[in-house]
Protein backbone atom coordinates (compact mmCIF):
# COMPACT_ATOMS: atom_id res chain seq x y z
CA UNK A 1 0.00 0.00 0.00
CA UNK A 2 0.97 3.62 -0.53
CA UNK A 3 2.80 4.77 2.62
CA UNK A 4 1.03 8.13 2.80
CA UNK A 5 -2.38 6.51 2.64
CA UNK A 6 -1.35 3.94 5.24
CA UNK A 7 -0.09 6.61 7.61
CA UNK A 8 -3.29 8.60 7.17
CA UNK A 9 -5.55 5.69 7.96
CA UNK A 10 -3.91 5.23 11.36
CA UNK A 11 -3.31 8.90 12.12
CA UNK A 12 -6.78 10.17 11.26
CA UNK A 13 -8.52 8.86 14.40
CA UNK A 14 -6.48 10.71 17.06
CA UNK A 15 -6.59 13.82 14.89
CA UNK A 16 -10.40 13.71 14.84
CA UNK A 17 -10.28 13.94 18.64
CA UNK A 18 -7.52 16.59 18.45
CA UNK A 19 -5.00 14.52 20.38
CA UNK A 20 -2.30 15.10 17.79
CA UNK A 21 -1.71 16.34 14.27
CA UNK A 22 -2.99 19.51 12.54
CA UNK A 23 -5.68 21.57 14.25
CA UNK A 24 -8.05 21.34 11.28
CA UNK A 25 -9.06 17.68 11.30
CA UNK A 26 -11.74 18.28 8.66
CA UNK A 27 -9.11 19.55 6.22
CA UNK A 28 -6.91 16.53 6.89
CA UNK A 29 -9.79 14.14 6.26
CA UNK A 30 -10.71 15.90 3.02
CA UNK A 31 -7.15 15.93 1.69
CA UNK A 32 -6.59 12.31 2.71
CA UNK A 33 -9.78 11.13 1.02
CA UNK A 34 -8.98 13.15 -2.11
CA UNK A 35 -5.54 11.54 -2.23
CA UNK A 36 -7.04 8.07 -1.73
CA UNK A 37 -9.54 8.65 -4.54
CA UNK A 38 -6.82 9.63 -7.03
CA UNK A 39 -4.38 6.89 -6.10
CA UNK A 40 -1.22 6.84 -8.21
CA UNK A 41 -2.58 9.72 -10.30
CA UNK A 42 -2.60 12.15 -7.33
CA UNK A 43 -1.02 15.46 -8.30
CA UNK A 44 2.32 16.58 -6.89
CA UNK A 45 0.56 19.49 -5.20
CA UNK A 46 -1.94 17.20 -3.43
CA UNK A 47 0.85 14.86 -2.35
CA UNK A 48 2.90 17.76 -0.96
CA UNK A 49 -0.13 19.10 0.90
CA UNK A 50 -0.78 15.74 2.53
CA UNK A 51 2.86 15.29 3.51
CA UNK A 52 2.92 18.77 5.04
CA UNK A 53 -0.19 18.00 7.09
CA UNK A 54 1.36 14.75 8.32
CA UNK A 55 4.43 16.58 9.61
CA UNK A 56 2.12 18.13 12.24
CA UNK A 57 2.08 14.73 13.97
CA UNK A 58 4.97 15.77 16.17
CA UNK A 59 5.12 12.56 18.21
CA UNK A 60 5.07 10.12 15.29
CA UNK A 61 7.40 11.86 12.83
CA UNK A 62 10.64 11.51 14.88
CA UNK A 63 10.02 7.77 15.22
CA UNK A 64 9.46 7.46 11.47
CA UNK A 65 12.66 9.41 10.83
CA UNK A 66 14.59 7.17 13.21
CA UNK A 67 13.30 3.96 11.62
CA UNK A 68 13.99 5.23 8.10
CA UNK A 69 17.50 6.44 8.95
CA UNK A 70 18.48 3.19 10.70
CA UNK A 71 17.39 1.21 7.66
CA UNK A 72 18.85 3.46 4.97
CA UNK A 73 15.43 4.46 3.62
CA UNK A 74 15.16 8.01 2.28
CA UNK A 75 11.38 8.50 2.53
CA UNK A 76 9.96 8.59 6.07
CA UNK A 77 6.56 7.74 4.59
CA UNK A 78 7.74 4.63 2.77
CA UNK A 79 5.13 1.93 3.39
CA UNK A 80 7.50 -0.38 5.32
CA UNK A 81 8.59 2.48 7.59
CA UNK A 82 4.98 3.47 8.31
CA UNK A 83 4.03 -0.15 8.96
CA UNK A 84 7.00 -0.56 11.30
CA UNK A 85 5.87 2.37 13.43
CA UNK A 86 2.17 1.58 13.69
CA UNK A 87 2.16 -2.23 13.91
CA UNK A 88 5.78 -3.39 13.78
CA UNK A 89 7.96 -5.28 11.31
CA UNK A 90 11.59 -6.36 10.84
CA UNK A 91 12.82 -2.77 10.36
CA UNK A 92 12.49 -2.19 14.11
CA UNK A 93 15.25 -4.68 14.88
CA UNK A 94 17.77 -2.56 12.99
CA UNK A 95 17.22 0.51 15.19
CA UNK A 96 20.08 0.72 17.73
CA UNK A 97 18.98 1.24 21.32
CA UNK A 98 21.35 4.17 21.74
CA UNK A 99 19.71 6.02 18.85
CA UNK A 100 16.25 5.55 20.33
CA UNK A 101 17.59 6.63 23.72
CA UNK A 102 19.08 9.78 22.18
CA UNK A 103 15.75 10.63 20.54
CA UNK A 104 13.82 10.16 23.77
CA UNK A 105 16.35 12.14 25.78
CA UNK A 106 16.16 15.08 23.39
CA UNK A 107 12.38 15.14 23.03
CA UNK A 108 10.88 13.78 26.24
CA UNK A 109 13.34 13.78 29.14
CA UNK A 110 12.65 17.46 30.00
CA UNK A 111 9.02 16.46 30.67
CA UNK A 112 9.90 13.51 32.91
CA UNK A 113 10.92 13.36 36.52
CA UNK A 114 13.99 11.36 37.52
CA UNK A 115 12.03 8.19 38.33
CA UNK A 116 10.20 8.24 34.99
CA UNK A 117 13.41 8.73 33.03
CA UNK A 118 15.10 5.89 34.92
CA UNK A 119 12.17 3.63 34.02
CA UNK A 120 12.48 4.68 30.39
CA UNK A 121 16.19 3.85 30.37
CA UNK A 122 15.41 0.42 31.80
CA UNK A 123 12.93 -0.16 29.00
CA UNK A 124 15.64 0.62 26.47
CA UNK A 125 18.57 -1.17 28.08
CA UNK A 126 16.91 -4.22 29.61
CA UNK A 127 13.63 -4.75 27.77
CA UNK A 128 14.98 -3.93 24.31
CA UNK A 129 12.20 -1.44 23.58
CA UNK A 130 11.75 -0.39 19.96
CA UNK A 131 10.26 2.70 18.25
CA UNK A 132 6.87 1.11 17.62
CA UNK A 133 3.66 2.94 18.48
CA UNK A 134 2.73 0.67 21.40
CA UNK A 135 6.05 1.50 23.08
CA UNK A 136 5.21 5.21 22.87
CA UNK A 137 1.74 4.53 24.34
CA UNK A 138 2.83 2.18 27.12
CA UNK A 139 5.96 4.02 28.23
CA UNK A 140 6.23 7.58 26.90
CA UNK A 141 2.69 8.85 26.49
CA UNK A 142 1.53 7.86 29.94
CA UNK A 143 4.59 9.49 31.51
CA UNK A 144 4.72 12.80 29.66
CA UNK A 145 1.16 13.12 28.36
CA UNK A 146 -2.29 13.03 29.90
CA UNK A 147 -1.71 9.63 31.43
CA UNK A 148 1.01 10.52 33.87
CA UNK A 149 -1.50 12.35 36.10
CA UNK A 150 -3.48 11.13 39.07
CA UNK A 151 -6.11 9.40 36.94
CA UNK A 152 -7.93 6.37 38.16
CA UNK A 153 -6.66 2.98 37.13
CA UNK A 154 -9.55 2.37 34.74
CA UNK A 155 -9.05 5.71 33.00
CA UNK A 156 -5.38 4.99 32.41
CA UNK A 157 -6.06 1.57 30.97
CA UNK A 158 -8.99 2.82 28.91
CA UNK A 159 -6.94 5.57 27.32
CA UNK A 160 -4.02 3.28 26.59
CA UNK A 161 -6.38 0.69 25.16
CA UNK A 162 -7.83 3.29 22.80
CA UNK A 163 -4.46 4.75 21.86
CA UNK A 164 -2.63 1.49 21.15
CA UNK A 165 -3.19 -0.17 17.78
CA UNK A 166 -5.38 -3.15 18.59
CA UNK A 167 -6.84 -5.84 16.35
CA UNK A 168 -10.10 -7.70 16.06
CA UNK A 169 -12.56 -9.49 13.81
CA UNK A 170 -14.99 -7.42 11.75
CA UNK A 171 -18.43 -8.85 12.52
CA UNK A 172 -20.78 -6.60 10.55
CA UNK A 173 -21.18 -3.20 8.93
CA UNK A 174 -23.42 -0.32 9.98
CA UNK A 175 -25.13 1.44 7.09
CA UNK A 176 -26.30 5.00 6.48
CA UNK A 177 -27.91 5.98 3.19
CA UNK A 178 -26.80 2.80 1.50
CA UNK A 179 -23.15 3.33 2.43
CA UNK A 180 -21.12 1.71 5.23
CA UNK A 181 -20.74 4.23 8.06
CA UNK A 182 -19.28 2.02 10.75
CA UNK A 183 -18.74 -1.55 11.86
CA UNK A 184 -19.00 -3.86 14.82
CA UNK A 185 -15.70 -5.48 15.73
CA UNK A 186 -14.89 -8.20 18.25
CA UNK A 187 -11.61 -7.39 19.96
CA UNK A 188 -9.82 -8.05 23.23
CA UNK A 189 -9.30 -4.98 25.46
CA UNK A 190 -6.65 -4.47 28.09
CA UNK A 191 -7.56 -5.27 31.66
CA UNK A 192 -5.90 -5.23 35.06
CA UNK A 193 -5.78 -8.52 36.90
CA UNK A 194 -6.40 -9.00 40.62
CA UNK A 195 -2.64 -9.19 41.12
CA UNK A 196 -2.23 -5.71 39.63
CA UNK A 197 -0.68 -6.72 36.30
CA UNK A 198 -1.97 -5.75 32.87
CA UNK A 199 -3.14 -8.41 30.47
CA UNK A 200 -5.71 -8.99 27.75
CA UNK A 201 -9.26 -9.33 29.04
CA UNK A 202 -12.24 -11.14 27.55
CA UNK A 203 -13.37 -10.42 23.96
CA UNK A 204 -16.05 -7.76 23.56
CA UNK A 205 -18.02 -6.30 20.66
CA UNK A 206 -17.20 -2.67 19.89
CA UNK A 207 -18.97 -0.25 17.56
CA UNK A 208 -16.33 1.49 15.44
CA UNK A 209 -16.09 4.16 12.78
CA UNK A 210 -14.31 3.67 9.46
CA UNK A 211 -11.23 5.76 8.77
CA UNK A 212 -11.62 5.49 4.98
CA UNK A 213 -15.08 4.09 4.21
CA UNK A 214 -14.88 4.74 0.46
CA UNK A 215 -11.66 2.77 -0.06
CA UNK A 216 -11.41 0.31 2.84
CA UNK A 217 -11.92 -3.10 1.27
CA UNK A 218 -12.82 -4.93 4.46
CA UNK A 219 -15.25 -7.83 4.61
CA UNK A 220 -17.03 -9.65 7.41
CA UNK A 221 -14.59 -11.98 9.15
CA UNK A 222 -11.49 -9.95 8.25
CA UNK A 223 -8.93 -9.13 10.92
CA UNK A 224 -8.77 -5.36 11.20
CA UNK A 225 -6.65 -2.81 13.04
CA UNK A 226 -8.32 -0.39 15.46
CA UNK A 227 -7.16 3.03 16.71
CA UNK A 228 -9.30 5.26 18.93
CA UNK A 229 -12.45 3.44 17.87
CA UNK A 230 -11.74 3.62 14.12
CA UNK A 231 -11.18 0.68 11.78
CA UNK A 232 -7.89 1.62 10.10
CA UNK A 233 -6.95 -1.25 7.83
CA UNK A 234 -7.32 -4.94 7.04
CA UNK A 235 -4.45 -6.95 8.52
CA UNK A 236 -2.75 -9.86 6.85
CA UNK A 237 -1.86 -12.89 8.95
CA UNK A 238 1.75 -11.66 9.09
CA UNK A 239 0.67 -8.22 10.25
CA UNK A 240 -1.73 -9.66 12.82
CA UNK A 241 1.01 -11.83 14.29
CA UNK A 242 3.48 -8.94 14.21
CA UNK A 243 1.30 -6.47 16.07
CA UNK A 244 0.49 -8.98 18.79
CA UNK A 245 4.15 -9.98 19.14
CA UNK A 246 5.33 -6.38 19.50
CA UNK A 247 2.48 -5.51 21.86
CA UNK A 248 3.33 -8.42 24.13
CA UNK A 249 7.03 -7.58 23.86
CA UNK A 250 6.30 -4.17 25.38
CA UNK A 251 3.69 -5.41 27.87
CA UNK A 252 6.24 -5.38 30.69
CA UNK A 253 6.16 -1.59 30.55
CA UNK A 254 2.52 -1.69 31.58
CA UNK A 255 3.19 -3.46 34.85
CA UNK A 256 4.08 -0.13 36.45
CA UNK A 257 0.72 1.47 35.70
CA UNK A 258 -0.17 3.54 38.79
CA UNK A 259 -2.85 1.97 40.95
CA UNK A 260 -5.75 3.91 42.38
Amino acid sequence: MDGLLLFGRYALAPNVYQYCGPHDSVALREVLHAYAARGSSASDALTRELRELFFHFEAAIPYLQLIAHANGIADVFAARVVEAYWIGNALLRRVPAQQLCRLLEERFRPSMNREDWRSCQTALEVLDAKPVHCFHVFEIYRRVGLLRSRQKKGDVLGTMDNCRISWGTLKDFLWTGGQPSGATVEYTPLTMTDSGTVDFGSPVIRVCQLSDPAHLTARRGDTVALHWGFVCDVLSRRQRESIERWTRHHFTLLQSVPRS
